[in-house]
C-alpha cells in the first residue's frame, strides 16, 4: 500500500505555484468581513472644522477669562446656540453650558469660564490628513467600516480569489438564498457560503480556465491523504494550469478538506492569515500519530470542549463554533493546554478579540 501524503506535502507544490491575486476596489458597504489589500489613508483631516460635543453656546474661551457668579463677564452680543455635531462659528473654540448665561437684563452676563477646546472636537483631532486609518491586512469590522465611512471613504481595495465551484446548481451566485431548494445540494450550499463569506468570487466549473482555484467532487476511493476525515481529497495541476482540489462528497470529509486544504490556499491567494483564537482545552484530545485529524470544538466557560477527534458528526457540526487541526506528529493535547482554533463563523474574530470570543 502506498504511503499516504501529509497535508503539508499535499499543499506544498500548489502553495509554491500560487501568488496573491491582484487587489480590486469594491464599495465599502460590500466589504464587511474582508481584509484590506492596501492601507487606507485619511483623505483630509477630521473633523474638517471644530464641532460641538454638547448643546450650549459657542464662545471664544479667551473672552470669558475670570468669569464667576460674583464677577460675570458682560457681552454685548448673545453667543450663538449649537447642538452636538454642529460646526462652531469662526473664532469660537469652546461651548458654554446654557446655565452659564444670564440674559435677563439689557446685557448678556456670563458667570462661568471655559477652557479652549472645552466640549469641542477641534479640527484635525480625530485624524490628520494622510494618516493611515487602517493598514493592509486589517479585517473590515463594523467599527472600521463606520470609521472609514465617516472619513469619506467610498471604496476599499481587497483581494477576492476566483473559485470555480463543482456542479453549481444555483446560477444566481450573488443571491444564494433565492436558489431553488429542489436544486440545492446541502454540502455544495455550505461550501458556497463558506467561500463567499471569505470574499471569494464564485464561478461555474465551465470557467475553470479563468479562475484561481477549481473545486471538484472526488469520485475515487483511494485514500492517499493523511487527513482524518478527508482521506480521499487531493490536488492536481489541472489541464488548464489552474490547480484543482478534489473534495470528498460526504459532508464530514468535505468539511475537513475545506479546513485543511482550502483555507491555506485562500490565505495564499488573499495574502493573509486565517485568524485563530486560543483558549484552554476543557478536556484532553487524543490523536493518531501519522494523521492530521480535524477536531470540532465548542466554546464553554472552561475553554474549548472537543466534540470528537478525527470524525465529524452532524450533532458535533451543529454545536461547533471552532475547529482545529491536530498535526500528524502529535498524540494529542492535555486538558488545560492552550489551543489555537479557527472560528467556523465568518467574519472571523481577530486574535485581539480572544476575550470577546469567550462566553
Amino acid at each position: 500500500m502506498r504511503a499516504r501524503l501529509s497535508v503539508h506535502d499535499m499543499l506544498a507544490p500548489t502553495m509554491a505555484a500560487l501568488h496573491p491575486v491582484e487587489p480590486e476596489a469594491i464599495p465599502l458597504g460590500a466589504a464587511a468581513g474582508l481584509v484590506l489589500a492596501r492601507p487606507v489613508p485619511a483623505p483630509h483631516a477630521l473633523p474638517t472644522r471644530s464641532v460641538a460635543l454638547r448643546a450650549g453656546l459657542a464662545v471664544r474661551a479667551a473672552d470669558l477669562v475670570g468669569a464667576t457668579v460674583h464677577t460675570p463677564v458682560i457681552l454685548t452680543e448673545l453667543p450663538g446656540s449649537v447642538r452636538p455635531g454642529d460646526v462652531l462659528p469662526d473664532g469660537c473654540d469652546a461651548v458654554l453650558p446654557s446655565e452659564g448665561l444670564d440674559d435677563s437684563g439689557p446685557f448678556h452676563a456670563i458667570s462661568i469660564g471655559v477652557a479652549p477646546g472645552e466640549s469641542v472636537r477641534l479640527a484635525g483631532h480625530d485624524v490628520e490628513a494622510g494618516a493611515v486609518l487602517a493598514d493592509a491586512g486589517t479585517r473590515i469590522t463594523s467599527n472600521l467600516s463606520l470609521a472609514l465611512a465617516l472619513a469619506g471613504i467610498k471604496a476599499v481595495a481587497v483581494r477576492r480569489p476566483r473559485i470555480a465551484m463543482p456542479d453549481l446548481a444555483n446560477p444566481d451566485l450573488a443571491n444564494p438564498d433565492l436558489a431553488d431548494p429542489d436544486l440545492a445540494m446541502p454540502e455544495q450550499d455550505w461550501l458556497a457560503r463558506f467561500l463567499r463569506a471569505r470574499g471569494c468570487h464564485l464561478e461555474n466549473a465551465s470557467a475553470l480556465g479563468s479562475v484561481d482555484l477549481g473545486l471538484a467532487w472526488s469520485e475515487g476511493a483511494e485514500r492517499g491523504l493523511a487527513l482524518n476525515p478527508g482521506e480521499t481529497a487531493h490536488i492536481d495541476a489541472g489541464a488548464s494550469g489552474t490547480p484543482i482540489l478534489w473534495l470528498p462528497r460526504r459532508f464530514d470529509a468535505m468539511v475537513a478538506a475545506t479546513i485543511a486544504l482550502i483555507l491555506p490556499l485562500l490565505d495564499r491567494l488573499s495574502a493573509r492569515e486565517t485568524a485563530m483564537v486560543s483558549r484552554p482545552l476543557a478536556r484532553k484530545i487524543v490523536s493518531v500519530v501519522g494523521m492530521s485529524e480535524v477536531v470540532l470544538l465548542k466554546a464553554v466557560p472552561e475553554g474549548y470542549l472537543p466534540l470528537g477527534t478525527g470524525e465529524i458528526t452532524l450533532t458535533a457540526l451543529a454545536e461547533a463554533g471552532f475547529v482545529a487541526l491536530v498535526p500528524p506528529e502529535c498524540e494529542g493535547f492535555r486538558e488545560g493546554t492552550m489551543l489555537a482554533a479557527i472560528p467556523l463563523s465568518c467574519p472571523c474574530p481577530l486574535p485581539d478579540d480572544i476575550n470577546e470570543a469567550a462566553p
